[in-house]
């Protein structure tokens, strides 16, 4: 019975020995494991740092600059429409003729010297192609008597005001609320009417 004893002892302490031994394995690569994913994450983290700074910044300075582009947006497009508003009365100062010369004269001189007011005001909200036909249309609208009157001046006139009319509307124009339809479009809605279901 000591024999068996011994033989019963020596195999439970032989799996028992097989078993801690596997498990002391298992466990030493476990932990191995988890050091090398630390040591990955870190070493990942410390990678990746001056560039996430840097995105960081640039994102940054991409915010700051949309935010002032956009924040004078709408009193940009006003701007623009009170320069198109000014463009008419300019327009019509210098071509609608009224009977007293005198009195047509003071309606062109009110005029410019409204376009000079607001030019001072708010010049620095039109894009700078409107911004310079706005000045050379007031000015040379603004123009002595005997420089407006003339073949030359009155080209000159002309085309400054029609550059101006341009420059302004090329510089406002926004995006149609309801953009035109593609082709593709209009087969797709055409095979989906309620003839065709």
């Amino acid at each position: 019975m000591e024999a068996g004893l011994w033989l019963l002892t020596s195999i439970v302490s032989g799996a028992a020995v097989l078993f801690f031994r596997s498990f002391i394995e298992q466990r030493g690569k476990n932990t191995a494991d988890l050091l090398d994913r630390i040591n990955l994450t870190q070493a990942e983290a410390i990678a990746k740092q001056p560039y996430e700074q840097e995105n960081a910044r640039l994102a940054a300075e991409l915010a700051a600059s949309n935010q002032l582009r956009f924040a004078g947006m709408d009193r940009r497009l006003q701007a623009h429409q009170e320069a198109f508003k000014l463009f008419k009365q300019l327009w019509r100062a210098h071509y609608y003729h009224k009977h007293d010369v005198a009195e047509q004269e003071l309606f062109l001189n009110t005029t410019v010297l409204a376009c000079q007011n607001w030019w001072d005001a708010n010049c620095l909200y039109l894009e700078p192609t409107p911004r310079e036909a706005f000045r050379i249309a007031f000015s040379s609208v603004g123009s002595p008597e005997e420089f407006r009157n003339s073949d030359h001046g009155q080209e000159k006139i002309y085309a400054a005001l029609v550059d101006l009319n341009n420059s302004i509307q090329l510089a406002v124009q926004l995006p149609p609320i309801n953009p035109p339809s593609t082709k593709q479009d209009e087969s797709e809605e055409s095979s989906t009417t309620p003839e065709n279901a």
